[in-house]
């Protein structure tokens, strides 16, 4: 089955060569039991590398069935291992996360048995060994005398032609290694069993043949006890493709047997993407809160303002059309609601709704409750000199002062004060906000003129019906037969026919009517025909200018002035830009480097592993794709875990569900296949790497780790 003629291998350090074996000319056939023996260090186990196909050999050549395999690649050398030979290791070598049956299960699976029968084929060669009683324990946790029998039972479920032992017997009992050396001529009778050991009388018994070494060459080569030779020259074995499902489940399995390193992992992989998402995030957050950029313009960030091309007003349908688009937290029904109070001393400011606000944006105190509760945001507040449970005046672009009690302090950027609910569906105040001009025409024909420009207009419950007082600078005392004639800024108008007692009046200028004729003007101008322009209140410039892009603008026209002006096109502007992508894109390759170096670690961790899976038969297309499905389940895993993170912390840490509203459905696929990139990129690459040195010098590697 195995013939070597002239070969040798030699080992370089340093400067110095050292000789393996020399000049070996061997053959061996199946049925026999052949024993090895010689000092340490005479070739022993280089020799039994070198038959396993586990090691090189520069000079020589190997036969397989008559067959040179000096044209053999690492593929080749591979499916060898993996069909002609079940080896066993002096030091063990097998994978300690893994329990003795899962083992054993491995040499099954990767020679393709058959999935019915692996399960009985695994527990019964345990059984053979003498470990049934620790079946399911890991391989970390047995004597030495146990790991030798798993690594037996490894090599005996293989069921190939050649079985090579490396001092089976070693760790074992005089009782266990007679059963085990029993066992293994048993099954030599149909197969080619080459055993080194260094008690030959333990073996003497059943040896068929005995070759002793020394220095790197057979001093001897004697047969012992005859045997039938089993001389098949045309038996080969075929390599199978290990099944998709079955790589599926060593990986499910190979991350199961470590999961402080899948949870290490894991986790890495959330910080490194969450951290990912942050620092992207806060600086789209500050671009879009106008601090990188300063806004030029002074316009509110939280309102869009709505009109219909054809100036019409807009139904109740429309409305709630809005109500239930994306970024939409409530509809001002009546724009000019937004403009009823102007200024504060001579500080402009916006009136916003309380709702557009996150728990996260308070400073101090808390939302409104009622209708005549206020929050300021930090600057206004800091201008105005005014805290939390103090009262505020406002006033009107006619001068009304209406006073209002502080619930709380907002952080954001806008110069706003914000409103409970209850304001904007104020009836009263809609109507002084939506009347641009009132007037009260004297019917005389002597005194045909329009009185204007009034700073109240109110009602008095007493006065009789279409009656009315008015302060005017006109001096024309009495009572006169009127018409009130009001009008918005749409064009919309009324006229009411009354009975007016004029007044004199030098400073303010009131108009009071009677409460009929207000009530009928308030639900005349408070219809809904008066909704010429709603607003769509947003929490930021950042929804504001998603909304703005999912409006049909075909049908509709929308005021935002918060975009409208900025310096980013500015020097100044461009280098910030600039500058903060440089700092991303600095601070992303430092992570990566973090990362790969973490990663690259990992897997140099499991050196030994590989090279075990190499010594059973494992193909390097086979651990390839397992290191690929590895990672990949680590990935959707990682993936979950970072999305449940994302939430939860969302939910209980407003700045981070702020910060991930910048982060597009674009930057998360990204980012994630950076993240995959790299990692397979280095799986990958380890992989090619542990090919390009043989399965002995690995292991060896390994112990340096």
């Amino acid at each position: 089955m195995i013939r070597l003629e002239q070969v040798s291998k030699f080992y370089k350090t340093n400067a110095l060569v050292a000789v393996g074996i020399r000049k070996i000319s061997l053959d061996f056939k199946l049925g026999e039991f052949v024993v090895i023996t010689g000092e340490s260090g005479s070739g022993k186990s280089t020799l039994l590398n070198v038959l396993s196909g586990l090691d090189t050999f520069e000079e020589g050549e190997f036969f397989l069935f008559d067959k040179p395999t000096s044209h053999y690649t690492i593929e080749d050398w591979e499916a060898y291992r993996a069909n002609y030979v079940g080896f066993v290791f002096q030091n063990y070598n097998i994978l300690d996360s893994y329990t003795v049956f899962q083992n054993v299960m491995l040499a099954l699976e990767l020679q393709g048995y058959e999935p019915e029968r692996r399960k009985e084929r695994a527990l019964e060669i345990i059984e053979k060994v003498g470990l049934s009683h620790r079946v399911h324990h890991r391989a970390v946790k047995l004597s030495g005398g146990e790991k030798q029998r798993t690594v037996i039972a490894r090599a005996l479920a293989k069921d190939c032609p050649t079985i090579i032992c490396d001092e089976p017997t070693g760790n074992l009992d005089s009782k266990s290694a007679e059963e085990i050396i029993k066992l293994l001529h048993d099954i030599s009778k149909d197969k080619l069993v080459i055993l080194v050991s260094h008690n030959y009388a333990e073996v003497e018994a059943y040896a068929t043949r005995r070759i002793k070494m020394s220095d790197g060459e057979v001093v001897e080569d004697i047969k012992l006890n005859e045997r039938r030779i089993v001389t098949n020259d045309h038996l080969f074995y075929e390599q199978k493709d290990v099944r998709f499902l079955t790589t599926l489940r060593i990986a499910f399995r190979n991350l199961i047997a470590t999961p402080r390193k899948l949870m290490f992992m894991l986790l890495l992989q959330v910080f490194f993407v969450i951290l990912s998402f942050l620092i992207y995030g806060t600086i789209q957050g500050l671009f879009h809160d106008n601090v990188i950029i300063p806004s030029g313009s002074s316009a509110s960030e939280h309102s869009l303002t709505i009109q219909k091309l054809d100036s019409t007003p807009f139904t109740i349908e429309e409305i709630e059309a809005f109500k239930a688009k994306k970024y939409v937290i409530a509809v001002n029904e009546y724009e000019t609601i937004g403009r009823l109070f102007r200024g504060i001393g001579r500080e402009d400011f916006f009136s916003e709704r309380a709702a557009v606000l996150k728990s996260s944006d308070y400073v101090d105190g808390r939302a409104p409750l009622v209708e005549n509760e206020v929050v300021l945001s930090q600057g206004l507040a800091f201008y105005l000199g005014v805290g939390v449970n103090e009262d505020v005046e406002l006033r009107t672009a006619s001068s009304l002062r209406y006073t209002f009690f502080v619930s709380g302090i907002s952080s954001r950027t806008s110069n706003a004060t914000y409103f409970h609910d209850d304001f904007f569906e104020n009836k009263e105040f809609v109507f002084k906000s939506i009347i641009q001009d009132t007037g009260v025409r004297n019917i005389d024909v002597n005194y045909n003129y329009m009185s204007t420009n009034f700073s109240n207009i109110t009602y008095d419950e007493s006065f009789p019906e279409n009656t009315a007082f008015a302060n005017t600078r006109y001096n024309y005392n009495g009572i006169r037969d009127s018409v009130l004639y009001m009008e918005t800024g749409y064009g919309d108008h009324a006229s009411v026919n009354l009975e007016t007692t004029f007044v004199f009046s030098e400073s303010r200028l009131d108009l009071i009517v009677d409460t009929e004729t207000y009530q009928g003007l308030v639900d005349y101008f408070t219809s809904d025909e008066m909704k010429h322009r709603i607003v769509l209140n947003v929490y930021d410039r950042f929804d504001g200018e998603k909304l703005l892009n999912s409006i049909d603008h075909s049908r509709y026209i929308v005021y935002y002035p918060a975009l409208t002006q900025n310096t980013q096109g500015s020097p100044f502007g461009i280098a910030l830009t600039v500058g903060s992508y440089i700092v991303i894109g600095v601070v992303a390759i430092f992570m990566f480097t973090i990362l790969r170096f973490v990663f690259k670690n990992m897997l140099e961790t499991r050196r030994k592993d590989f090279a075990i899976y190499r010594s059973v038969g494992a193909s390097k297309k086979f651990l390839k794709t397992l290191i690929l499905r590895e990672i990949i389940i680590q990935i959707l895993l990682g993936t979950l875990l970072t999305a449940i993170v994302i939430v939860v912390s969302s939910i209980y840490v407003g700045r981070i569900q702020n910060t991930m509203r910048f982060i597009t459905a674009g930057d998360i696929l990204f980012i994630l296949f950076v993240f995959s990139y790299m990692t397979i990129r280095t799986s990958v690459k380890y992989n090619e790497s542990i090919y390009q040195i043989s399965v002995i010098d690995t292991l060896n590697k390994s112990l340096e780790v």
